[in-house]
């Protein structure tokens, strides 16, 4: 619970800084990510995430660099997308950051 409120109020005083992000935040597209036809949400989480956050995170989601974040959930991966720390900000629609989560929440259940 403290941790919690320890992010919530951390991320409260980034947030100008990170909406400030979102005009130089680039979409999966603009990264060279093809998207086009991905029906299945876990198969579209993981083509995004493989194309722009395992460069950081790691291809199983668990670095040194980035930490576990498997367990991230669709509102952790919408405040962390509006550009946080060291991670930069990245244009998502509400179903790319769902696919994410479903991809993570798929990645978790396997171990």
């Amino acid at each position: 619970m403290r941790s919690t409120l320890l992010l919530t109020a951390a991320l409260a005083l980034i947030a100008p800084v990170a909406r400030a992000a979102d005009d130089e935040a680039m979409t999966p597209a603009e990264w060279g990510i093809d998207t086009t036809g991905i029906t299945d949400p876990v198969l579209l989480g993981e083509t995004i995430f493989q194309g722009i956050c395992a460069n950081c995170h790691g291809e199983d989601a668990i670095s040194d660099a980035g930490g576990d974040i498997r367990d991230a959930d669709d509102r952790r991966i919408r405040m962390a997308t509006r550009g946080i720390e060291n991670m930069p900000a990245f244009r998502l629609t509400d179903d790319e950051r769902a696919a994410i989560a479903a991809y993570l929440a798929d990645l978790q259940a396997r171990d």
